[in-house]
């Protein structure tokens, strides 16, 4: 919303409309698309299983956090502002017009030259003193994020409302939330101290002015209250709260990785058949560790979002596979949360299949269409165009797959690996995985490469044998093997979300529901698993799980982090609801290494998801991607000797990408001398970089800067002395 100067300044104006503007809200509830590029499309026809459907004619319209942009708005801000600072300050809270900042990636070094850098797993013993990268930019709040004592003239960049909370007992306790989030609750302050490094939050999203405007917008209502007043409406538009509980313990034992602050998920709050038609509301989401709203896009349930990955060209964005009507088609899109800019390409980018996509070289994308050939294909987003394609086919492939039997094969997630000439596939309704055979692209024949598969893991046509957690081996073709978790052939069932993460190690999250006969495979219900395959003994080994504690039918996710946690997110089925069960849907992050919670975040929506004659309902996200905001430098140490001085560092890029990322490095003395410089290759995976530079004796001895650059431009730095 802008700024209430600018809206004072226009008073007369909206007063001047006011007639207009209030006939035009009145019952209003046109789906808000939040379109924020630079043409509005109407969307083609969309064509699938079922036939073809006419898609409406929509818009997708800017809700700017610097300016408002319909005289709705305008009014709706008029209306509402008054109460909101109130309220603020009778709460004690800081009074800010501000609500989303673009994130400033500072000044990218010139380009290196000479490269220096050794890769290698080897550190040097001798340390060198450190000091932290000043990364929190001075456009987002400078406050102390637990007791919420705002640093000296600095105001705070999210205008969402925290409520302060006391410290649960542990991570996990639900018995905490009392499931009473009224904004006027006096609870005691949650603090980082020294005998207790955990906190808790309480986050009300309608008091974000960009989702305030959102919903009033969609709604029709003239004012919050007015929209409260229709309480089904509401909580359609909004969850009732967003708890957080954190350990820094567990998050970042060694404080060596970026603070709570500065470490962001990205994810796509949806609220599934909450209400008649598309008036839900959904939400792009950018928050950090302790709840600060980093960045928001809203629309609504006409258009959600499924596949989402970080971009490895542009700072601060991810590209999506949107699904349009619950149909599991759409438009490619890609979102630049730094620069609040959202460009969908709706007149040609249909994908065919939203579960997922893969971005390939500038402004291109992969995407496997359902109901067709059994191939990918390689879309030119500049103007949709087919570059050439990927056919599936011979291998170990049974003939029912590659003869498109789509009441089976439901490719929902798909990763390019090994420089792109491998691909893994995941396919929930078989309860599979697969491996291709080793491809070259030809860039330059239309009708493509094609490509047989070498393996496959789970399902009746498995081609490994499974090993379960408690070391129990199962052969494939054998009644055992076949029987397992209740017939489909496989020890996971229904999953999402399968990744590739190097060295044979696959993560997913195990729904452990079987989509053909509709039932539930496992006993202890949904669960965050990791499989080990071996090529060579052509085994798939279960490594590790992360119970859950409830039944999800559909969605969930499960990554590996560079501290060597798991985040993941899941939503309880409504057989799943009980007193200990209540919430709609969380995020949490796992310690692989003992299975303690780390840090949790959960989604309150009604309590009706167990009444709800819905099977799908209530507030979730598909998935979740941790991002950082620069290039990570951890472990530094620096040897001296005669001739040349040594220094050893790991780094991490700031995102995770399937396959190894470029970037430079800059070692500069404190009068700007340059020292070092050279190329760095992240590993693929986020795997941990080891690496080695070269300086000559005594270079850094008053003090140096390290900078790493990622072929995004973001800029990562570090200062130490040797």
């Amino acid at each position: 919303a802008a700024p209430l100067t600018r809206v004072k300044a226009g008073v007369w104006a909206v007063l001047t409309a006011a007639a207009a503007v209030a006939s035009k809200m009145s019952g209003s509830n046109e789906a808000l698309l939040g379109r924020r590029a630079t043409s509005s499309t109407a969307y083609g026809s969309l064509t699938n299983g079922a036939g073809d459907r006419e898609h409406h004619t929509r818009r997708w319209r800017s809700v700017s956090g610097k300016a408002v942009t319909s005289l709705v708005v305008v009014l709706a801000v008029m209306m509402v502002a008054t109460t909101m600072n109130s309220s603020r300050s009778a709460a004690g809270w800081p009074n800010s017009a501000s609500s989303v900042n673009a994130l400033d990636s500072g000044t990218a070094p010139e380009e290196p030259t000479n490269a220096k850098a050794v890769m290698t797993t080897a550190q040097d013993e001798a340390t060198v003193t450190t000091a932290k990268p000043t990364t929190f930019r001075a456009n987002k709040a400078r406050v102390n994020a637990l007791t919420h004592a705002a640093v000296a003239d600095v105001e705070p960049a999210s205008s969402a409302k925290v409520d302060n909370a006391e410290v649960p007992e542990s991570a996990d306790s639900q018995a905490w939330f009392t499931k009473d989030f009224d904004h006027d609750r006096e609870e005691t302050a949650s603090a980082i101290t020294a005998e207790s490094r955990s906190f808790s939050r309480i986050v009300h999203l309608e008091d974000n002015e960009i989702i305030l405007a959102a919903i009033l917008e969609s709604s029709g209502a003239a004012s919050l209250e007015e929209l409260k007043a229709d309480s089904d409406n509401f909580y359609s538009m909004v969850p009732s709260a967003i708890t957080i509980e954190g350990d820094l313990d567990l998050i970042n034992s060694d404080d060596d990785f970026p603070g709570v602050e500065e470490s962001y998920l990205v994810f796509d709050l949806q609220c599934k058949n909450c209400a008649e038609g598309d008036a839900s509301m959904s939400y792009l989401l950018v928050i950090n560790l302790i709840g600060d709203i980093v960045a928001v896009e809203t629309h609504n349930e006409t258009m959600s979002v499924d596949a989402l990955h970080p971009s490895p060209t542009k700072s601060k964005e991810v590209y999506l596979g949107m699904n349009y009507d619950a149909s599991e088609n759409g438009p490619a899109a890609v979102w630049n949360w730094g620069e609040s800019v959202f460009t969908q390409y709706g007149e040609y980018g249909y994908t065919g299949n939203s579960h997922d996509v893969f971005w390939a070289e500038e402004n291109s994308l992969w995407h496997m269409p359902a109901y067709e050939e059994f191939s990918f294909r390689l879309m030119d987003l500049d103007d949709g165009h087919e570059k050439t394609r990927l056919n599936i086919s011979g291998g170990v492939l049974p003939g029912a797959w590659e003869n498109k039997d789509w009441s089976l094969v439901d490719v929902n997630h798909f990763q390019f690996d090994d420089m792109d000439t491998r691909v893994y596939m995941s396919f929930r309704d078989l309860s599979a995985f697969i491996k291709t055979e080793e491809f070259n692209l030809d860039m330059n024949n239309i009708h493509g490469t094609s490509v047989g598969v070498e393996w496959i893991a789970g399902s009746h046509n498995g081609t490994f044998a499974i090993i379960d957690l408690d070391g129990t081996r199962y052969e494939p073709g054998t009644t055992e093997y076949n029987q397992l978790y209740g017939g489909v052939g496989s020890l996971w069932a229904g999953q999402h979300n399968l990744e590739h993460f190097g060295n044979g190690e696959f993560f997913m999250f195990d729904n452990a529901y079987d989509m053909n006969s509709e039932e539930w495979t496992n006993p202890d219900g949904s669960r965050m698993l990791i499989v080990q395959v071996d090529e060579e003994e052509e085994t798939v080994t279960l490594t590790w799980e992360y119970q859950m504690g409830y039944r999800s039918e559909i969605f969930g996710d499960n990554d590996r982090l560079p501290s060597g946690n798991l985040i993941g997110c899941a939503w309880p089925d409504g057989s799943s609801i009980s007193d200990e069960v209540a919430f709609d849907a969380e995020i949490v992050e796992v310690v692989r290494e003992t299975g303690e919670l780390a840090w949790n975040m959960k989604v309150w929506g009604t309590g009706e998801r167990s009444s709800e004659s819905q099977e799908i309902y209530g507030w979730m996200m598909y998935s979740v991607e941790r991002v950082y905001e620069e290039p990570l430098i951890l472990s530094q140490t620096c040897s001296t000797g005669n001739s040349a001085d040594t220094l050893a560092f790991d780094t991490f890029n700031n995102f995770k990408q399937q396959s190894e990322v470029q970037g430079t490095y800059k070692v500069t003395t404190t009068s700007g001398t340059e020292v070092a410089s050279g190329a760095v290759t992240w590993s693929a995976h986020w795997a941990r970089t080891s690496i080695k530079v070269k300086m000559w004796s005594g270079a850094c001895s008053g003090g140096c800067t390290l900078s790493l650059k990622n072929f995004a431009g973001d800029v990562g730095e570090k200062t130490f002395t040797c």
